[in-house]
């Protein structure tokens, strides 16, 4: 942005509307707590400063402090867009709503970056119009506003779906040395997917997955010690994901296990652990896949989870599941979920086949009571084990929400709903599994929700439908989203 003689003239036009209460002295008192506050170390402290500047242009009424004030407002700007160039990662360049204010004067001063967090927060309170500043901040060469238009542009949000567009906006993120872009790129041409019109190759994957870990690391030697070793570490996990990406390359991966293809989705799923911390991680990337393509995996239509409400545990010593989902409900109709997986019961790897096949196993569980958690918030009577058909209804969802993750997770898309029944469910797993799909799906392979509407309506005592329930904590509190989670 070019900052020179045109700021006089772009701030009167600016702030003309708030002179008309203009106060001097008001103005110098303004001037003096930012010259008071301003610190070139402190990000803090120069958003504060800048603020306080514009603030007091926009009180003074006389021609020479105005352009006193001018001359410091450009000063402190250009010291706080080169702090925030070298200090701050662009991948951790959060908007945060508390900072409107700062933002929309940011923005006022026509800078890209502070339209693109105005856009951001505003988005984030419902306001559709805050699409409009990503717009913009895009155009003018902000690297993650044009990453963020290339997702609305791929799902049609508030804009006309495009993939070809939406392609091109990520690319020009990725040219921009946004990482996250290249990331997504990496993933795009690794599965080949549809949704961008992008060519599967693995080679491209590997390239821009290069790129990514590259522009990662650029910032890996952060100041704070904690998102230091969160950084590293993710750096690590995508380190893996080019390792395993290698090793396909080129290979037939239905040697591994019959119609085998991972996905990206499943090579960074498989750098995670089986401890807490990494089921945690692993639950958030399932929630997103499961999230955006809510028809496709029979979600479409149910309440939104807030995974930082829900515990993730790792159990023990309950050798008849391999997952489970708890739920306790409240007198005002509030509601605390919990997952539970016991990875103990699932055969050990002793070979790259089974070391996927307990991949999938573990992966396929925690979308399937993931599923549970999402069908609880909505419906309550169906999940009365008095009602004839309660495991039919909830089990059947629940396969189905997992058959349709391990397929397109795994098997390409390419995996039968009759293969799953027979090889990846019990005999009893999979007959609910056929049930639901006779039952309950539209001819676009869509949960029919009007069908589970008039279930719970039977299985209601007083004939009541799906009520959505607020998702409230439990004993355990609330838990941190991964830092570096998209």
């Amino acid at each position: 942005m070019k900052v020179g003689n045109i700021v006089f003239s772009v701030l009167l036009c600016c702030l003309c509307s708030t002179v008309a209460t203009a106060d001097d002295a008001q103005a110098r008192q303004l001037v003096q707590q930012a010259r008071n506050q301003y610190d070139a170390e402190s990000m803090y402290a120069q958003e504060r400063a800048f603020e306080l500047f514009y603030d007091a242009y926009g009180e003074a009424t006389t021609y020479s402090l105005r352009s006193e004030i001018s001359d410091e407002l450009v000063k402190v700007y250009r010291n706080y867009t080169k702090f925030i160039k070298n200090r701050i990662p662009p991948f951790l360049d959060y908007c945060e709503d508390a900072q409107a204010s700062l933002y929309r004067k940011l923005a006022d001063y026509k800078d890209s970056r502070g339209k693109r967090l105005l856009g951001q927060t505003q988005l984030h309170q419902g306001d559709i119009s805050g699409l409009t500043l990503v717009s913009q901040a895009a155009a003018e060469g902000d690297a993650e506003a044009a990453y963020l238009m290339a997702e609305a542009v791929s799902r049609g949000i508030e804009v006309a779906r495009n993939a070809d567009t939406a392609y091109r906006w990520l690319e020009i993120a990725a040219e921009r040395g946004y990482a996250p872009a290249c990331e997504r790129l990496a993933a795009i041409h690794w599965d080949g997917d549809p949704n961008w019109n992008a060519a599967w190759n693995q080679s491209s994957a590997a390239s821009y997955l290069d790129k990514a870990i590259e522009l990662y690391t650029q910032f890996s030697n952060l100041s704070n010690p904690v998102t230091k070793k969160e950084l590293q570490d993710y750096i690590s996990s995508l380190r893996l994901i080019r390792e395993n990406m290698q090793s396909f390359i080129g290979y037939n991966t239905g040697n591994v296990i019959q119609g085998f293809y991972p996905s990206f989705l499943a090579l960074r799923l498989s750098t995670y652990n089986e401890q807490e911390g990494g089921l945690r991680v692993r639950a958030y990337y399932i929630k997103q896949e499961l999230s955006r393509y809510g028809g496709t995996y029979h979600i479409a239509g149910l309440p939104d989870l807030d995974l930082s409400l829900i515990p993730i545990r790792l159990s023990y010593n309950e050798p008849e599941y391999v997952g489970h989902a708890s739920t306790s409900y409240s007198p005002d109709d509030s509601i605390c979920l919990q997952i539970d997986v016991h990875a103990e019961n699932y055969a050990y790897a002793n070979n790259e086949s089974s070391r996927w096949r307990r991949e999938i196993e573990i992966n396929g569980t925690i979308a399937h009571e993931m599923a549970h958690c999402f069908l609880r918030s909505k419906y309550y009577s169906i999940f009365n084990g008095n009602y004839p058909y309660y495991k039919q209804l909830v089990e059947g969802h629940a396969t189905n929400v997992e058959y349709a993750f391990v397929n397109h997770t795994y098997f390409d898309g390419e995996m039968t709903p009759e293969t799953f029944a027979g090889s990846w469910c019990s005999s009893e797993y999979g007959n609910y599994f056929r049930w639901y799909r006779s039952h309950c799906l539209l001819p676009n392979g869509h949960t029919n929700w009007s069908v589970i509407e008039q279930h719970e309506r039977a299985a209601s005592p007083t004939g009541a439908g799906g009520k959505v329930r607020k998702l409230i904590s439990g004993p355990d509190g609330t838990f941190r989203a991964p830092l570096f989670f998209r």
